[in-house]
């Protein structure tokens, strides 16, 4: 097949696509379903991504950047919304968000624009999936780079292990959203996730306390989890600490399901109460843990 019908055939489809999909709200939180988010920081002096994604590329024409990870697009005529494949940046109104959003328009600024659809499909709202590139700058890739989103587990994501690695040297380099104080003062507690039970026992729905994650206090001093939270990759699900101190080498462990927080316990029992279990996807999943102003204290890859 020729470039161009092979070009053809993909527009083709995604006119099929965009026409069967509902109206969906642009810019919302998540990513693919998963068997189913100060001044702008300068970017790392990385260089460009040093590779392109294979398939057929499609010429876009980006009329609006939404936030981190979401434009809208025009592609020979077909009006797509697109959701980069594999990354998930802060929504506008959540902490690094503005920053995540000018980081993209930037790297789109690099040259001409193109799609490649993943496996020309849509999410769960209705946008297409797929990786962009700007010129020679992958950028899916690159906005992992600058540390301004975080990687998305998708066991078929051909770029997986890239993404991973270099989410995990943006972290290393304390970059964009992994800065101590990406969201205000550092805290000076230091805890750690030291376990995520991503699979329950069962079914994940009838045994939602089979899922869990664990947390401990690595430091010398007593930390004050109030108002900390803890998160899934997605975004969707997430967990306000109560009032709970956790003293040196102690261990707190959050159940997905509902019960009787006990802070007396070792470790210390809590309950998130999810209103909609499991929280955490058993083909892989990450934990994020943030301190009380927002700021990426640790995560943990299941």
């Amino acid at each position: 097949m020729t470039s161009d019908t092979a070009r053809r055939a993909l527009v083709a489809l995604l006119v099929t696509l965009a026409a069967c999909s509902s109206e969906a709200p642009f810019g919302g939180g998540g990513n693919a379903p998963v068997a189913a988010d100060d001044d702008v920081a300068s970017p790392p002096d990385e260089g460009p991504s040093p590779f392109v994604p294979d398939g057929t590329a499609l010429p876009v024409d980006v009329r609006r950047v939404a936030d981190g990870d979401s434009v809208r697009a025009d592609a020979d005529g077909v009006e797509l919304e697109i959701r980069l494949l594999g990354v998930n940046a802060p929504e506008g109104d959540e902490c690094y968000g503005d920053e995540a959003r000018a980081r993209l328009e930037e790297l789109l600024a690099e040259g001409e624009v193109e799609l490649r659809p993943w496996p020309a499909a849509t999410d769960d709202f209705g946008r297409t999936l797929g990786y962009l590139t700007a010129g020679d700058v992958f950028v899916n890739l690159a906005l992992l780079s600058s540390g301004h989103a975080v990687a998305r587990d998708q066991s078929n994501h051909a770029y997986a292990r890239q993404f991973e690695d270099a989410e995990a040297e943006a972290a290393s380099a304390g970059r964009g959203v992994w800065a101590p104080d990406a969201c205000g003062v550092a805290t000076d507690a230091r805890l750690e996730i030291v376990e995520l039970m991503a699979n329950a026992p069962g079914d994940d729905r009838r045994n939602p306390n089979g899922e869990y994650v664990v947390i401990e206090n690595v430091g010398e001093d007593e930390a004050d989890l109030t108002g900390w939270t803890i998160r899934d990759e997605s975004t969707r699900h997430r967990y306000t600490f109560p009032e709970v101190i956790v003293r040196p080498g102690q261990r707190a462990r959050l159940r997905t399901g509902c019960g009787e927080d006990d802070i007396g316990a070792t470790p210390i029992e809590l309950f998130w109460c999810d209103p909609e279990p499991p929280v955490w996807n058993n083909d892989g999943d990450t934990a994020f843990l943030l301190d009380s102003g927002g700021n990426t204290v640790d995560f943990f890859r299941s």
